[in-house]
């Protein structure tokens, strides 16, 4: 072989080497970069059925939570329902033994003359002789029982306590007295068979220097006259 075509070959040679080299390389570089997008594929499969299992844990957190939650909230709810009833029960137990305790003391009021009786619950709006509700419920008692006695006259007597001037507590217990006697007419009590005084403060039953004492001296009396 001539030197020049050993020269061609050995170039051959070496394009060839070359061009297999680079052939390599890229197949070896095609096949990382495959590899590569199939890891990245797998990573991301992977945060995502973590971050789904996430997901469903913290769901399952939050309904246990929920749940957890409802059930102290229904038992709590229980608990008031059941206050609820036992303070009404309560409240209905002591309104009726007040009735009977009002209906003994009228009872004993309509058998003893120059006896009086504190109407216990007849009260009135702050500073005024309106009643409030509960009073008639009391009074429409007092009421039937002096229809039933005919007999009976009584003086409806209003008090109060030492607060405020004289001349205020004075027309005060005589309105409220009105107020009274008016409620008790207007359910069936003649006029004629009742009077009306206003006694301010002349007539305590506790001392009103304290806020207990005050509220006994502020009251409403029924008094025998016949």
């Amino acid at each position: 072989m001539e030197p020049d075509s050993a020269a061609l070959a050995a170039q051959r040679d070496s394009l060839a080497e070359v061009a297999r080299t680079d052939s390599l390389t890229r197949v070896r570089e095609d096949s990382a970069r495959a590899q590569a997008a199939r890891d990245s594929v797998a990573e991301a499969a992977r945060d995502s059925v973590r971050l789904a299992e996430e997901r469903v844990q913290a769901r399952r957190d939050s309904l246990q939570t929920a749940a957890r939650a409802d059930s102290v909230l229904g038992a709590a709810l229980r608990d008031s329902l059941r206050l609820t009833r036992n303070r009404a029960r309560m409240a209905a137990l002591r309104d009726s033994l007040e009735r009977v305790a009002l209906r003994d003391s009228l009872r004993a009021l309509m058998a003893t003359r120059e006896s009086r009786l504190t109407l216990r619950g007849v009260n009135f709006e702050i500073g005024k002789a309106t009643l409030l509700p509960i009073s008639r419920d009391i009074l429409q008692e007092v009421a039937r029982s002096l229809v039933d006695n005919p007999e009976v006259t009584v003086e409806v007597a209003g008090h109060t306590d030492n607060t405020g001037s004289r001349e205020l507590n004075e027309r005060l217990s005589g309105e409220r007295a009105e107020a009274v006697k008016a409620f008790l007419i207007e359910n069936g009590v003649p006029a004629d068979r009742m009077t009306t005084m206003g006694y301010a403060w002349d007539q305590p039953v506790a001392s009103n220097a304290t806020r207990s004492g005050r509220a006994e001296n502020r009251r409403t009396e029924l008094r025998r006259t016949d």
